[in-house]
């Protein structure tokens, strides 16, 4: 066992040493690879990638930026070996591929149809060598492309992402530009004010983001504080850095006091209980409500609600306005539901009960108390606010279509915007040429350039969406790499959970690691529709029960990130699939998972069967597996566990000549072994439901 252990912590070793290969030289290197593409007609796109990997509906576009039809790719960078290494590399999908790495072309071909390309054992150096893969999609079908390699000690494998390098000097600039420019499009919400229609066809089709309003206002009355409303109405990013509220108003206009009371104004119907009439925290939950803060990982995203620094290096969401901002008994209603106020709010659903709601709502209300000004004087007229609210707009993000107010368009349509110079006048202009009715969205420089070129570029591509590039965006967008570690990137809880340790001194210590899975392959690992229900929260129990941290949900974003999330792996959308009935079988398989065989159900509960024995770690219960797990990514995790996830406490079974402990069952074959566990745990499943 220990000698499986060093093995795998060696492969492990390698993949972080193959990273910092070439030390004299990573300083001027970036993560990943730039992968450039081309349709016919000659539109072309970048991005930036950590694989080499795609999958492409029939008809679909390529990436939102391109038209729909026959595309090429090229992915560029370095590949970096720790060590001198004798490999195999593979392509499968569809198409013609062809992998250079030096000097030397390593594998080739394809006819366009099905692609399934294998190299010879090749020898490459330790160090970083050139790395170019080029592809071309199909005339007709689905484009899907994955590149495997294997060498000693492994079968065929997904790259590890580490291993990626690029040169940042040679990106193309302009083509990143435009999506950068494009994506700040669509958070600003433009097309709430320059769309023709209230539910114009580009938002019901095109990139998803389209759709996203911002927070209702229709009850602000009831959650917020006034003075806190005409505060951020004036200045919004000097209460959060990383706000996208447009600044509307100058600090002295009286408009300001007149848009919060009417927003003071607006409360639930008297026919609903009022968020404001609630009784606040308790402060005695206070205590509890700091170990929810740390426990649930809050910090990753949250500076702590009793520290105002100045800057945050992870730009992370300040809170030590929260008692300023909201209405204490609204607070906690919030943290129990954050979508009720906005279904594309960022922040996460943490499946939070009554209670921890409002002790964690008692516990940032209480540390950011110290922190609330000195009311400002003055007081505002709510007619005169209601006249203003129309006037400046805010309707069209705030409201839903069927009550926005402000005759349509109150501002160019789309369709007028494209081809104008955005430098030359409307929001995204140079601040001097700024018209007095544009919203100030206090852009720095990189920004407006980006919209600029976007604009230069055409509008079409905002009537597109790919499954691929919502997911890139939104892995972004929803900071999943605050909580989970993907590809080469760490997670951030791990950098920054020190912040807390004073908020748990005197809790419990939880009895089970807490290590959180990698999303790093997650597309290629994970059922689609298993992606989809867990981030809609309809998953019931959770798989990883001992965690204190909790999986949130985003349903608005659940069904295209699930879609997005195997598609960036090379991967169709999947489903699991019942398997054929086969009771001998099914008998081998739970054999095998018995204590007579490989001992799954020392850790793992099976069903309602709770685990033999327990150790420092959990592990998920297997009657969730088949659900959850497409049968390849089961294949390669069971042939060495800690291979495809270092931190995983699952040893590898087979012995060093590859051979299984248990030659009884299946001849000894391994794999055969190992596809009777898959089909056991298949019956498991369809017993249950």
């Amino acid at each position: 066992m220990k000698l499986r252990l060093a093995a795998a912590a060696a492969l492990a070793l390698a993949a972080i040493g193959a990273a910092n290969a070439g030390a004299d030289t990573a300083s001027e290197r970036a993560p990943g690879l730039c992968c450039r593409l081309e349709a016919d007609g000659g539109a072309s796109d970048a991005r930036l990638v950590d694989r080499v990997a795609l999958h492409v509906e029939a008809g679909a576009s390529a990436t939102e930026l391109l038209p729909a039809g026959p595309f090429r790719a090229r992915f560029t960078g370095e590949l970096a070996l720790d060590l001198r290494s004798k490999l195999r590399f593979r392509v499968v999908g569809s198409g013609t591929a062809k992998l250079t790495v030096g000097e030397q072309v390593v594998v080739a071909g394809g006819d366009g149809g099905a692609l399934d390309l294998t190299s010879e054992e090749l020898r490459f150096p330790q160090g970083a060598s050139a790395f170019q893969f080029d592809y071309a999609s199909p005339r007709d079908g689905a484009a899907t492309v994955r590149l495997l390699w294997s060498g000693r000690g492994f079968d065929w494998e997904p790259l590890p992402p580490a291993l990626f390098h690029r040169d940042s000097a040679l990106d193309p600039s302009d083509l990143l530009d435009v999506r950068r420019g494009r994506e700040l499009f669509a958070a600003r919400r433009c097309v709430r004010c320059h769309s023709a229609e209230p539910s114009a066809p580009i938002e019901r089709h095109g990139m998803a983001e389209l759709a996203a309003g911002a927070p209702s206002l229709e009850a602000a009355g009831d959650r917020l504080h006034g003075d806190w409303i005409a505060h951020w109405i004036v200045a919004p990013r000097t209460l959060r850095p990383s706000a996208r509220m447009p600044r509307l108003l100058h600090a002295d206009d009286p408009r300001a006091q007149d848009l919060a009371a009417f927003l003071l104004r607006r409360q639930s119907p008297a026919d609903v209980p009022s968020l404001a009439n609630r009784p606040p925290p308790d402060a005695s939950q206070v205590a509890a409500g700091g170990v929810l803060f740390a426990r649930r990982g809050c910090i990753a995203c949250h500076t702590r609600p009793d520290r105002a620094e100045a800057n945050d290096d992870a730009d992370r969401v300040p809170l030590h306005r929260v008692a300023w901002k909201w209405q204490a008994g609204a607070l906690a209603a919030f943290l129990r539901d954050p979508t009720s106020i906005d279904p594309w709010i960022r922040m996460p659903d943490l499946h939070l009960s009554d209670a921890e709601a409002s002790a964690l709502a008692a516990f940032l209300l209480d540390r950011s108390a110290p922190f609330v000004p000195a009311p400002t004087p003055g007081s505002g007229d709510a007619e005169r606010g209601a006249r203003a609210y129309v006037e400046l707009r805010c309707d069209r993000c705030h409201e839903p279509a069927a009550v926005i107010a402000t005759p349509r368009p109150a501002a160019p349509p789309l369709a007028s915007l494209a081809g104008v110079d955005w430098s030359a006048a409307g929001c995204a202009a140079e601040p001097t040429a700024r018209g007095e009715l544009c919203p100030d969205f206090e852009l720095p420089p990189a920004d407006r350039a980006a919209l600029q070129r976007f604009a230069r570029s055409g509008l079409a591509s905002l009537e597109r969406r790919s499954p691929a590039d919502f997911a890139e965006r939104q892995m972004r967008e929803l900071q999943c790499d605050a909580c989970h570690t993907i590809g080469a990137q760490l997670d951030r809880w791990q950098s920054v959970m020190a912040e807390t340790n004073d908020l748990v001194i005197d809790a419990a210590k939880p009895t089970l690691d807490q290590a959180r899975p990698p999303l790093t392959f997650v597309g290629e690992k994970l059922h689609s529709d298993w992606i989809a229900r867990l981030l809609s929260g309809e998953n019931a129990a959770p798989t990883r029960p001992w965690l204190a941290a909790r999986m949130p949900a985003f349903p608005a974003r659940a069904e295209l990130l699930a879609q997005g999330l195997a598609a960036r792996d090379g991967f169709a959308r999947s489903r699991s699939q019942p398997e054929p009935a086969d009771a001998a079988l099914e008998a081998i398989g739970a054999a095998l998972v018995s204590e007579s065989g490989f001992s799954c159900v020392s850790c793992h509960d099976v069903a309602a069967r709770g685990a033999l024995s327990r150790f420092e770690f959990g592990a998920p219960n297997l009657d969730l597996a088949h659900a959850r797990i497409r049968p390849d990514y089961f294949r390669r995790w069971m042939n060495n566990p800690m291979r495809v996830e270092p931190s995983s406490k699952m040893p590898k079974y087979a012995g060093d000549d590859g051979k299984s402990p248990f030659p009884a069952y299946c001849d000894g074959d391994l794999a055969a072994q190992f596809e009777a566990i898959r089909r056991y745990l298949a019956a498991l499943h369809a017993q249950r439901r």
